[in-house]
């Protein structure tokens, strides 16, 4: 009988402690994620070392022909990277927000199923 009360107060614990971890530790560890998928997203799509670049001369053509076909060239690259890199940045900031964010949609939709309200319908039915 010991070991079941024991047993009890251990999952009660570890129940009442989850959501206090998931927005602590838990929240820290998906904030230094977020902040490392930009990182990579920045390292994987060259944005920054397109942008630093922008105004140097390629081939190191130093006339003026050669310094607007570059500029051009270079911008045409950081728009197309721009929208790459808005698109991984707006998948980031999503996937951070559905982990600060589930949590409260389950306890909305478990009050919500204690008190009696309707269920909160995504499917649109």
């Amino acid at each position: 009988m010991p070991t079941i009360i024991a047993l009890g107060r251990q999952f009660v614990g570890d129940v009442c402690y989850a959501p206090v971890w998931w927005y602590t530790i838990g929240a820290r560890r998906a904030w230094d994620r977020f902040r490392e998928r930009v990182s990579e997203g920045n390292q994987y799509l060259g944005w920054s070392v397109w942008t630093s670049n922008l105004f140097t001369p390629m081939y190191h053509q130093t006339d003026l022909s050669g310094r607007a076909i570059s500029f051009l060239v270079r911008l045409v690259e950081v728009a197309g990277r721009s929208l790459a890199m808005a698109a991984w940045l707006a998948g980031s900031v999503a996937l951070l927000l559905l982990y600060l964010g589930v949590p409260l949609l389950a306890l909305c939709e478990i009050v919500s199923l204690a008190v009696g309200l309707p269920v909160v319908s995504f499917t649109g039915l």
